[in-house]
């Protein structure tokens, strides 16, 4: 084994990660593919998370005043006067919004917090 390692070593190989067993070499790779077109759907509803703030705002907005989007907003912080007042851009530009203070990790308690959303949006 240590042979292997020392020839992996010196191979000049440029791989990032390499998994080198007693008789396999896998290194991953990454190949471009063309992407799916697609185009948003008029009123869809889409979940944003950490989007109360920053990009994630601009985000929803951009979907509201665009595409008239539900947005399921998601983030960690509980609602708040900022909240309130991105939801009610979301309403103005056309689309709508809802916020839900969960963190997105846990995917048990994310679920659990979307489908209540998805009752009330679609």
């Amino acid at each position: 084994m240590a042979e292997r390692l020392a020839a992996e070593l010196l191979s000049g190989d440029a791989s990032p990660e390499v998994r080198v067993g007693r008789t396999d070499r896998l290194a991953p790779s990454l190949e471009k593919v063309a992407a799916a077109p697609s185009a948003p759907v008029m009123g869809a509803t889409v979940v944003v998370t950490g989007g109360s703030r920053g990009i994630g705002a601009r985000l929803a907005r951009g979907l509201a005043r665009a595409w008239k989007a539900k947005v399921i907003l998601v983030g960690r912080a509980p609602r708040s006067a900022d909240t309130d007042r991105l939801l009610a851009e979301l309403e103005s530009a056309g689309g709508a919004g809802l916020y839900i203070a969960c963190d997105v990790r846990d995917g048990a308690a994310l679920a659990a917090a979307l489908e209540p959303a998805r009752k009330a949006l679609g």
